[in-house]
């Protein structure tokens, strides 16, 4: 998988998961950015991305952030910090 079909996915995962914590159905979002249920569907499902503009009223209408949106849980990992070491010992 490239990483454009990873983030696609991690995208549609996010909507599904917000719209539930939200408990709204895909009928009610739906209609309230007036869009169809299948559309929704085909964001949820990695069929679609949403128009910018449309991703903007499903962000305002969940509560949550694009980098929410896209962020798949993974912690990218810090390089170790190097400890310096006391001249005075």
């Amino acid at each position: 998988m490239n990483k454009n079909e990873a983030v696609k996915k991690c995208v549609a995962s996010n909507l599904k998961k917000c719209r539930k914590k939200c408990g709204m159905t895909m009928e009610e979002v739906a209609k309230e950015i007036g869009v169809t249920r299948q559309c929704i569907g085909m964001y949820e499902n990695s069929a679609r991305i949403p128009r910018m503009d449309r991703l903007l009223r499903i962000l305002n209408l969940y509560g949550t952030t694009l980098e929410e949106l896209v962020d798949d849980g993974k912690k990218e990992e810090e390089p170790p910090a190097e400890i310096e070491e006391d001249e005075n010992e």
